[in-house]
């Protein structure tokens, strides 16, 4: 800990496999310019990756300042880092990431990296740190065709 806003606090790494999560919006950053190489990605995930990851937050317990990566809406907020995710086909090739995240289901590996803690607020650092794209959007079809 240190006397910045925000403190970390890394712990033994965690992993959870999510199947089957789509993305819910396109990865971004509160107030960016979408330039940003690390940005929030919001996922709809199955009931198994939700209460491992709530299990991962009682067991840290992180008190009545907890701001849980998982939201009301039950969807999860994760971090993505441009330069070092890893992105695989459905062969298990890896992949350049798609051009539209918004709507495509993937297979993700979760890296719980630690906890933070600020005046306000303490959660966890959930990374993805591998993504299979598993399925994508149908592109959009024209109506003047």
């Amino acid at each position: 800990m240190s006397n910045s806003a925000v403190t970390f606090s890394a712990i033994p790494k965690q992993y959870v496999l999510v199947r089957d999560a789509q993305v819910i919006y396109e990865p971004s950053v509160f107030g960016g310019n979408g330039g940003e190489q690390r940005v929030n990605m919001v996922l709809s995930v199955p009931d198994l990756a939700r209460n491992q990851l709530k299990a991962i937050e009682d067991e840290l317990g992180l008190g009545n300042t907890l701001c849980s990566c998982i939201k009301d809406d039950g969807n999860i907020r994760v971090k993505l880092d441009n330069d070092t995710v890893r992105i695989f086909d459905t062969h298990h090739e890896i992949t350049p990431q798609p051009t539209q995240w918004k709507g495509v289901t993937i297979h993700v590996l979760l890296e719980i990296r630690g906890h933070w803690k600020s005046r306000s607020g303490t959660g966890i650092s959930v990374l993805c740190t591998d993504i299979q794209i598993a399925l994508e959007p149908a592109p959009a079809l024209s109506p003047f065709q």
